[in-house]
């Protein structure tokens, strides 16, 4: 099942537009820590579309939300070690909105099943970032016409 422009917005924070992620660390030669460890309190920090018709683009997480025409402006996913999982995803008029769900892994297949979105992506965790892939349809030129693009979603462990 596809992703829609809203449905991703509910997941990563009401999430919309969704990734593989290289995580790396500055700090004066350390090693990058490596988890596997997906359960804990991820923040949507920013979003690659790839191959769009300007090539690449990097967007921070509010301006995609802000994109997405909903009003939201933060998107938190939270995924607990017994299988339950919620997007929290905060508005401009303050309000906040917690849609439930599940999830299950397996390998790099991340099946989540209500918090905003119902579908299977690829996911990555690299010390303190989770990359969420999927594909979605976008209609870049307002022509009507959707094109499936490939989508990063980038969290921050909170």
């Amino acid at each position: 099942m596809r992703a829609s422009i809203k449905t991703a917005l509910a997941l990563l924070g009401s999430a919309m537009l969704m990734s593989l992620c290289t995580g790396s660390s500055c700090d004066k030669g350390t090693e990058p820590k490596k988890s596997g460890s997906l359960t804990g309190k991820w923040r949507m920090v920013r979003v690659l579309m790839k191959d769009t018709p300007v090539g690449n683009l990097t967007l921070t997480a509010e301006s995609f939300l802000a994109a997405s025409g909903t009003g939201a402006t933060s998107s938190v996913l939270q995924i607990n070690e017994d299988g339950s999982a919620s997007v929290t995803t905060t508005y401009e008029d303050s309000s906040v909105v917690v849609v439930p769900g599940t999830w299950t892994r397996d390998g790099d297949q991340l099946t989540l099943d209500g918090a905003g979105i119902d579908d299977t992506v690829t996911c990555q965790v690299d010390g303190d970032t989770l990359t969420l892939t999927l594909i979605m349809p976008i209609d870049f030129d307002q022509d009507g016409t959707a094109d499936d693009t490939e989508i990063d979603m980038i969290y921050s462990r909170e």
